[in-house]
């Protein structure tokens, strides 16, 4: 299947005849392999004025009213500034008017966030796929694997074409340090294979020490240098969207926000562990008070079980207890003989859940990454069935770091398991779009009614 065109002249000749790419360019995706859609859509097609002007102000990252940047286009290029009279809310509303064609074309203005605040702090961080040598096709293609990577995880992601490339937004709920950001995104360019350099990919916040850091233009924004929108292709902002209720400025500044202390994997990068532990776990179980790292620790082991493999689950453990906050009479190896014992005894009622048929797939199992993957997986299936759906995607980068596995070694166990009949194949990978998706075949009939042992 051919790329997409995506040369700022497709672009503007798309944006002007209001078409989808695929039809302007005769590549548009087979509908039983697309589970995604690979139109690339406006802004004012994926959000709201007011859905828009929150995300937007919320990528400003609390900086003053005036300290953004602004472009204008000049002599066929874009020209980029600073102003001190028009206010942040002010312009981002005309930007938000130039990506709805509401404006004359000499008024045409978008808004730059910029990537960092004072403190050194961000809620944002975006890889930046450049196609300046004019090789589209590479820039699409670490785009997407990209996004592949970072699919599954519990970042709000954007991917949007931007006329000279491509940006993939990854945006969390709170502020985060520079530094971290920037280890994130360098571990993600190096879990795809791609160098950071100007041309080719590069990495927004980075640490420079720079005050506010360099800008990007916001999602969907408008290209003063190609006069084409960019086009938005994926993104899942509706959760985040609907958590910004309170005003963006109140949003706890943190200097306590950051990811976990990195450790050196099978990429061969120093990387994150299981962002997960980041993004939400480190906080929740932290221990912060006397007396409560035996909690915690039972809280932390429920919630990790389902998600993550045993390897990656000791090294979670490891880390939570270099993050407490308060002294604790229990050693680091007291700590992981606690967990040891929580673990197994989860395991234990686990395998009192499964029926007959799961019992004796994984008592016939192999490895203990295939006894992991079998466990991961089944979590997967439990939640398709809760949210009304039969199968559901297994993307393979995702599930090795689950696993504590390379990329390859992720995908030769979920072989593994669809051998061995625990799974099935309902939709192949489609490249660069969307992972391929799966059905559990050991279900019961009494677990979904009218349905057995997952035949039609």
């Amino acid at each position: 299947m051919s790329f997409v065109d995506l040369t700022p002249e497709a672009l503007k000749a798309r944006n002007r005849a209001g078409m989808p790419l695929e039809a302007a360019n005769g590549t548009a995706p087979p509908n039983d392999l697309t589970l995604l859609s690979f139109q690339g859509r406006t802004a004012d097609l994926v959000w709201t004025k007011s859905e828009h002007e929150v995300l937007v102000r919320f990528l400003h990252n609390g900086n003053g009213d005036h300290q953004f940047v602004m472009a204008l286009r000049k002599e066929g290029r874009g020209h980029f500034f600073k102003s001190r009279k028009i206010t942040v809310d002010r312009a981002i509303s005309w930007a938000w008017r130039t990506i709805t064609d509401d404006v004359a074309p000499d008024k045409r203005t978008t808004f730059v966030p910029y990537s960092q605040n004072p403190e050194g702090q961000s809620r944002w961080g975006c890889l930046d796929f450049d196609a300046h040598d004019g090789d589209y096709v590479r820039a699409q293609r670490l785009a997407f694997d990209a996004w592949q990577f970072l699919l599954n995880s519990d970042l709000t992601v954007i991917i949007e074409a931007t006329g000279g490339g491509w940006h993939l937004w990854c945006i969390a709920k709170e502020f985060r340090s520079v530094r971290d950001w920037t280890l994130f995104l360098r571990g993600v360019a190096k879990a795809i294979v791609v160098t950071v350099k100007p041309g080719i990919c590069e990495v927004f916040p980075d640490d420079t020490g720079a005050q506010h850091g360099k800008g990007v233009r916001a999602p969907g924004s408008w290209n003063p240098n190609t006069d084409s929108l960019n086009l938005i292709f994926w993104e899942n902002t509706s959760p985040l969207l609907k958590n910004l209720r309170s005003p963006i400025g109140e949003v706890k500044k943190s200097s306590e926000e950051h990811f976990p202390d990195k450790e050196s994997n099978i990429y061969g990068e120093v990387v994150p562990q299981y962002p997960a532990w980041d993004r939400g776990w480190k906080d929740s179980f932290r221990i912060t008070g006397k007396s409560t790292r035996h909690q915690q620790l039972l809280g932390l082991v429920g919630e990790i079980f389902h998600q993550v493999g045993y390897s990656v689950a000791v090294e979670i453990i490891e880390a939570h207890y270099r993050e407490a906050r308060v002294p604790m009479r229990a050693s680091q190896q007291e700590h992981s003989v606690e967990f040891t014992a929580m673990w197994k005894g989860l395991h234990g009622i686990w395998l009192g859940e499964l029926n007959q048929t799961e019992r004796a797939k994984f008592d016939h199992l192999k490895s203990d990454n295939e006894r992991d993957g079998f466990r991961i997986i089944r979590s997967f299936q439990r939640k398709a069935i809760d949210g009304g759906t039969r199968d559901f995607p297994i993307a393979r980068n995702n599930f090795a770091m689950r696993l504590g596995v390379t990329p390859k070694g992720g995908g030769w166990i979920r072989d593994r398991l669809i051998a061995a009949g625990v799974v099935e194949r309902t939709a192949h990978y489609v490249q660069y779009r969307a992972a391929a998706r799966y059905r559990w075949l050991l279900i019961d009939p009494v677990e979904v009614p009218g349905e057995g042992r997952g035949h039609e």
